[in-house]
């Protein structure tokens, strides 16, 4: 009986060591696959042209529906919606041009992670922190919702240090 407990308990671990396995298998090779220059590219308008930034206006087409990216793409969603560009790069540039605007895939990757996986671990960490050293519920609560409060704050005193990052490029149509 206890050997069979026993080979039952060697086979749980390496089941449970080949799904980690696998798991660690799988986010290598998502991190790997960011690297390749894969991009998300969307027809546009040139709507205006003021202080050094094109305005492109993106009118979204039924072609964003089957998109593989479109979790990725909240900037070319169901609406119209404006990209700012900066102008430095395209001189012969004028409003009314139609265009194509290029982004990274790999930038929508860590837009998701600023806007949604950092503020949950911010929440999670917080809430457990504030609940083991005070054993208070409600305060455990209301620390971690201020915290995730601060993040996008912070995230929001930011936001230009981050547009900075994440660039976008026109090609002429």
């Amino acid at each position: 009986m206890v050997e069979a407990l026993e080979t039952i308990e060697e086979n749980n671990t390496q089941k449970t060591s080949i799904s980690l396995f696998q798991l660690f298998v799988f986010l290598y090779m998502e991190l790997k696959t960011m690297d390749k220059p894969s991009t998300l590219e969307h027809d546009g308008i040139v709507s205006s042209i003021e202080n050094g930034i094109i305005n492109v206006t993106i009118v979204a087409t039924s072609a964003c529906a089957s998109c593989h990216a479109k979790g990725y793409c909240s900037a070319f969603g169901n609406a119209d919606k404006i990209i700012e560009i900066n102008s430095e790069k395209y001189p012969d540039i004028t409003p009314g041009d139609n265009v194509r605007v290029i982004i990274r895939e790999s930038m929508g990757m860590i837009a998701l992670l600023l806007s949604y996986i950092f503020p949950v671990v911010v929440l999670l960490i917080v809430l457990f922190a504030t609940f083991n050293l005070t054993n208070h519920e409600g305060l455990a609560a209301l620390a971690s919702i201020g915290a995730v409060a601060l993040y996008y704050v912070v995230l929001m005193l930011l936001k230009n240090k981050i547009k900075k990052h994440f660039t976008f490029e026109l090609e002429m149509r």
